[in-house]
Order: C-alpha cells, then structure tokens, then sequence
C-alpha cells in the first residue's frame, strides 16, 4: 500500500538517519523508525513535541543541533 508513497524504513542506528528524516519530511514521504528503545535521540524531540516556527513566512522545524 505504502509502496507508491516512497516511505522510509529505517533504524536509529543508521548514521545518516537524520539527513533521511529531514528529506523525507521536506518530500513528504512517510518514516519509520525500526528497533525503537525506551530512548530516543535527542535530536528528534522538535518533531515528536512539534516545535514549529515561522521563519521569513516559512514555517520550519529545526531538527539536529
């Protein structure tokens, strides 16, 4: 089903997750993150709490550092 929406499967453990997330949100593509622990990376909480900004009339959500 999700095949033609190009969605993303991927784990915390991959090195270069945060540059898939990133593209995936700016395409729109869905994401999965696998093996997920009680722990997450701290550099995902902007997206899980929604941390939204507006940015020269472009709403943003800086992910990362």
């Amino acid at each position: 089903m999700e095949k033609h929406n190009s969605h993303k499967i991927i784990k915390l453990s991959n090195p270069k997750f945060l540059q898939i997330i990133e593209a995936s949100i700016r395409m729109g593509f869905p994401v999965l993150l696998e093996n997920v622990e009680e722990k997450l990376d701290p550099s995902l909480e902007p997206l899980l709490t929604k941390s939204i900004v507006k940015k020269q009339g472009q709403f943003v959500i800086k992910i990362g550092d």
